[in-house]
């Protein structure tokens, strides 16, 4: 049992190092990559216009505006996640693609 102990601390170790040096990569990647510098500034300044405004628009509408609202905010959320995603993995291959041709 000590053996198994050991074996499972050391997989951890080696889980949290392999997660930390992938976050290093994929966030220097990201954010020297115009296309996602242009993504999350457009997001960030779209999250503030919508932040400034919901409370005082929701104080201002009836229960059934309110859902009707937050369906379509839904679909919003769902949209950028999947865009969000979708440039993840297009920055992932352009890192793979290089890292391909460096090792030639």
């Amino acid at each position: 049992t000590h053996t198994h102990t050991h074996q499972r601390t050391m997989a951890n170790v080696f889980q949290r190092v392999a997660s930390w040096l992938a976050n290093e990569v994929i966030v220097k990647t990201l954010s020297k990559s115009p296309s996602f510098q242009q993504f999350a500034l457009r997001t960030h300044q779209n999250v503030q216009k919508v932040s400034a405004t919901s409370a005082e628009t929701v104080k201002k509408m009836s229960e059934s505006e309110v859902a009707a609202k937050l369906a379509e905010h839904s679909n919003r959320a769902k949209t950028f996640g999947n865009s969000f995603m979708r440039n993840i993995r297009n920055e992932y291959k352009k890192l793979e693609e290089e890292g391909r041709r460096a090792a030639k």
